[in-house]
């Protein structure tokens, strides 16, 4: 509804592996539970390195109101806070097609040794 594919990551991938597809898939946003939050900045930082487009914006999904443990001046949105903020007023973008892609998937070549 926001005009834009989702993908999602392998919570397995460390920060080498999770750069690949951001930089493939040119993400604009990137959300990031609390616990995987090093990965991220990791994957973050070394996409800078090869890179000059800009970064994802990052959105922190964290596990309860309570947590301060989490380092948070890097972050761009906490996702409870940015859900709050939203515009009521949003206007649907909708697909000019039924062939518009809703998804992008990465296998992280987890289906490797199915291949004969």
């Amino acid at each position: 509804m926001a005009g834009s594919s989702i993908f999602t990551l392998n919570s397995r991938l460390n920060a080498s592996m999770v750069s690949v597809p951001l930089e493939h898939s040119q993400a604009k946003i990137l959300f990031v539970d609390y616990q995987l939050l090093e990965v991220a900045h990791s994957a973050l930082d070394l996409l800078c390195k090869r890179t000059s487009s800009k970064l994802p914006i990052l959105v922190l999904i964290a596990d309860s109101d309570s947590d301060s443990t989490i380092d948070t001046s890097s972050i761009s949105y906490e996702y409870k806070m940015l859900l709050a903020n939203g515009d009521k007023r949003f206007e649907i973008v909708r697909s000019k097609s039924e062939m518009d892609p809703i998804s992008v998937n990465y296998t992280s070549e987890t289906t490797q040794g199915l291949k004969e």
